[in-house]
């Protein structure tokens, strides 16, 4: 039995003000329909750049849509970037998985569920999306719970894609249900106030985050 549902998703861009510390919303997309509503931090402007097909109908099985996300740098300096995304609804998430795999290969999906203990879920995050690591949500550190670019990113240039396809699997037509994928995007400059090169993106946030405190 199939029965139309509405995924929204949810998008938005933030850049971080390295002097102050504080974070502004730069943008805001419903299903790719964009709401501005902005505000310039110093030099860091983003824009999350997203191919999303929305499915015109789950069904019961496997579903499977494209959703390309890569953030840009739009500012005029140098920064690391990281991202945050979760599914609004945790019983979506369990049965869900995403891919970077033009291709879409089975093997190439890895699960959704952020609260998965597993190392799969990094480890796989590694290979399927070149550039991208994530720090789980129960580490000690401040870095917690958001997907990192690794290498600095120019002006003008963008990331590599973080993902590029959703897999749900709905078991009955009860599981079919409208819910969001939420992506929120943030940025912090490769060096310090004082002009000095952050060593790699863990010493990049870890400093900005401890002066936001």
């Amino acid at each position: 039995m199939k029965r139309k549902a509405k995924i929204i998703t949810v998008t938005a861009a933030a850049g971080i003000l390295v002097l102050a510390g504080v974070f502004a919303v730069y943008a805001y997309f419903t299903d790719n329909t964009k709401t501005d509503n902005t505000l310039f931090p110093a030099e860091n402007e983003l824009e999350i750049s997203e191919d999303y097909v929305p499915p015109v109908e789950q069904k019961t099985g496997e579903n499977i849509y494209k959703k390309e996300i890569s953030v840009i740098n739009r500012g005029n300096a140098p920064c690391y970037i990281r991202v945050y995304m979760d599914f609004s609804d945790s019983t979506v998430s369990k049965r869900s998985y995403l891919s970077n795999d033009p291709s879409q290969s089975p093997d190439s999906f890895y699960k959704a569920e952020r609260t998965d203990a597993s190392d799969t879920y990094i480890s796989h995050l590694d290979l399927v999306a070149p550039g991208w690591t994530f720090v789980p949500d129960v580490s000690p550190t401040a870095l917690a719970g958001y997907y990192y670019y690794k290498e600095p990113v120019a002006p003008g240039e963008k990331t590599t894609s973080l993902l590029t396809f959703v897999k749900t699997l709905n078991e009955s037509n009860d599981d079919i249900k409208q819910y969001d994928i939420m992506v929120y995007a943030e940025s912090v400059q490769v060096s310090d106030m004082k002009g000095k090169k952050y060593e790699n993106f863990e010493e990049a946030w870890t400093d900005i985050l401890q002066k936001a405190e």
